[in-house]
């Protein structure tokens, strides 16, 4: 994973489904065992925390609909 990221930044940000999601939004919707991956995407761009989808939802928002949400200490 890290190394698609490093030589291919730019897969942070390509939409992957029909619905405009995000690689973040997917990880958001999958829940807690996808929770390294969130802190992977976001340590590499912050911004994709705000990342809106094609409905317009943030991972946050994401994550809560899908009942995903947990509270994690970040460093």
């Amino acid at each position: 994973k890290a190394l698609l990221i490093k030589y291919y930044p730019e897969t942070l940000f390509q939409r992957i489904e029909s619905s405009g999601a995000l690689p973040i939004h997917l990880s958001a919707q999958w829940g807690v065992s996808s929770i390294s991956v969130m802190k992977y995407l976001l340590e590499n761009n912050n911004s994709l925390a705000s990342a809106r989808d094609g409905d317009g939802l943030c991972p946050l928002e994401i994550a809560i609909d899908a009942d995903y949400m947990v509270l994690v200490p970040w460093p």
